[in-house]
């Protein structure tokens, strides 16, 4: 995950964990996690991919290099 998306996903995180423990707690912390998950799951991380697909990618790039003779 790249920093920018690590970032910004962190960012709401602590905005969130703010209004809940902060000087002025928001009085409805069941609403405040729930919302969170939503924003979070509306918005997924661009550009991210699991470990198991980026080592696929790197196995396909790496047989298609040794299929042309360049390794």
């Amino acid at each position: 995950m790249s920093d920018a998306i690590l970032v910004e996903r962190a960012g709401h995180a602590v905005a969130m964990i703010d209004g809940i423990l902060g000087e002025d707690p928001v009085p409805d912390v069941p609403w405040s996690v729930a919302y969170l998950r939503a924003w979070l799951a509306e918005h997924p991380p661009a550009g991210y991919k699991t470990w198991e697909a980026r080592v696929a990618e790197m196995e396909a790039a790496r047989q298609t290099g040794q299929a042309g003779g360049a390794r």
